[in-house]
């Protein structure tokens, strides 16, 4: 009986071994799973703005002149406006948006003084998850560029594959 009794407590503690393994197993892959939807919702939000500014362009006949005329009036639906075209979340139209600053800025005009180029910055907060991350830039050709350096991407930097 005492055989017995050692050989069971010996299968439960090497079944308990195995499930604490799968354990940790499991809360890695789903730490590493938070990690890449972290590091890919930037890129969505530079993909919005970029279409959002077609949107806009097509319907204005020009670039926005600051990123706040994408979004929504505070507190509002879309208003289908020059001043708040209601194409991206008001948190995005403000520049913030999971620990990345978007700064927006016109880069030509034409005779009418219209926006005819423009580029997005996304820059990561300092301290927000720890390290650095990687820092975009899109413009008007919609092309998305990217550095993992702590500064600013530019249009010199590789695109994002």
């Amino acid at each position: 009986m005492k055989t017995f009794l050692a050989v069971f407590l010996g299968i439960l503690a090497a079944v308990a071994v195995v499930a604490g393994i799968f354990g940790v197993v499991s809360i890695r892959r789903g730490q590493e799973v938070e990690f890449q939807a972290r590091r890919l919702r930037p890129v969505s939000n530079m993909r919005g703005i970029a279409t959002a500014c077609i949107v806009y362009q097509s319907i204005y006949g020009q670039y926005p002149e600051k990123l706040s005329q994408l979004g929504f009036a505070q507190g509002q639906g879309p208003s289908g406006s020059r001043e708040h075209g209601g194409l991206v979340s008001e948190e995005l139209a403000a520049g913030k948006e999971d620990g990345y600053l978007y700064l927006y800025a016109p880069t030509k005009w034409d005779r009418k003084n219209r926006v005819t180029a423009y580029t997005v910055t996304a820059t990561r907060k300092k301290d927000h998850w720890g390290g650095h991350g990687h820092n975009l830039f899109v413009d008007e050709t919609g092309v998305i560029r990217q550095t993992w350096e702590e500064r600013p991407a530019t249009p010199a930097d590789p695109p994002l594959l």
